[in-house]
């Protein structure tokens, strides 16, 4: 498993007011999440802790979650995403 990245959502409710709520105006830019791990459960509680449907089912997501099982991905990873001027707000290291 190399690189991957997903669009999250939230399902309980309505995204404009959960993007508020994490201190955005509006849900026009992602809060972008890196997680670093070898171990497949954990990148897998991550990716599960953070729904993948927006309100009414409709896609509109409040994260970009990246995930990388090696630590020479997540910093390529955060290399692309500088070069890119998307840098990640939260990085999470196991």
């Amino acid at each position: 498993m190399g690189v991957r990245e997903h669009p999250v959502g939230h399902s309980h409710v309505k995204a404009n007011g959960a993007a508020r709520s994490l201190g955005f105006a509006s849900t026009a830019r992602a809060l972008r999440i890196l997680v670093i791990s070898d171990d497949t459960k954990t990148l897998a509680l991550f990716k599960k802790a953070l729904p993948h449907t927006g309100a009414r089912g409709k896609r509109s997501p409040l994260f970009r979650l990246t995930l990388c099982r090696r630590a020479d991905q997540g910093l390529a990873a955060v290399k692309k995403s500088a070069r890119d001027g998307l840098t990640f707000s939260v990085v999470f290291l196991d």
